[in-house]
């Protein structure tokens, strides 16, 4: 079929057998932000992935050999994550901040639980091993209101990012409107610019994003993003729509002033 192990560069060409989270990565990637390096274990191999210890094995000495990191994580990819109108969030397995000989228990850990949830159709999942990030800084940021209004969402905690993805930690949370001036944000937001990232993700999927994320010695990591999928097409039409008048008011203002 092809290789047991997909790096970005060759994930077009392999699409077909990889989850969103994977195209999503790869897009980014592509649109110049900063990713952690990562591979993906394709679908067409997971069912004998799930049953071959041997092809286990296999499979983590090539992951090291071509990652070379000192901490891994292992995260769920399946072709029904992160579409358009159902994201899956949370019923998957992730699993962070593993040693190198640690990744083939974890590995058989995420293909039992997906075997699981899938009742056995495990053809429909693949895998991202990624570098870990410990971060200073994680968070969650939702570039509109899920419920549809025109506010920017930023959650975040100094923790791991599944500890807010999960509720484990209540994390501190910023909400502003994209046209709103001297936001208070904390000064490591300021010097990477994430606002101004976020706005460019939505801009560039062309749809408002939930997009996870880290901060680690003041450098910024994008680990995921997916389509907000309680928006519909109208929403998002109606939110572009109001802004574009907002603006237009704006400069009317400026031009009197």
């Amino acid at each position: 079929m092809g290789n047991n192990i997909i790096q970005p560069q060759e994930i077009d060409q392999n699409k077909q057998f990889l989850g969103n989270k994977t195209l999503n990565l790869k897009k980014l990637i592509a649109w110049g932000f900063n990713v952690p390096k990562f591979v993906a274990v394709p679908s067409y191999i997971s069912n004998n992935l799930y049953s071959d210890d041997n092809l286990k094995k296999e499979i983590v000495q090539e992951v090291i050999r071509i990652l070379q990191c000192k901490k891994y994580a292992v995260r769920s990819s399946a072709l029904i994550e992160d579409g358009d109108n159902k994201s899956f969030a949370g019923q998957f397995t992730t699993k962070l901040n593993l040693s190198s000989n640690e990744l083939i228990r974890v590995i058989d850990e995420v293909l039992k639980q997906a075997n699981d949830f899938l009742h056995g159709e495990l053809d429909k999942f693949s895998i991202i091993i990624q570098e870990y990030i410990a971060p200073d800084i994680s968070g969650v940021t939702f570039t509109r209101n899920p419920n549809g209004n025109r506010e920017m969402i930023i959650e975040y905690g100094f923790c791991e990012g599944e500890k807010i993805v999960s509720g484990e930690i209540k994390p501190e949370k910023i909400s502003f409107f994209w046209n709103e001036l001297n936001i208070k944000l904390p000064k490591q937001f300021l010097v990477n610019q994430i606002v101004e990232k976020f706005k460019d993700i939505e801009s560039k999927n062309k749809f408002p994003q939930d997009i996870e994320w880290c901060i680690k010695d003041s450098q910024f990591y994008l680990l995921q993003a997916r389509p907000i999928t309680t928006i519909t097409n109208k929403q998002y039409h109606q939110i572009n729509f109001l802004e574009k008048k907002i603006r237009e008011i704006i400069k009317k203002l400026n031009a009197i002033n």
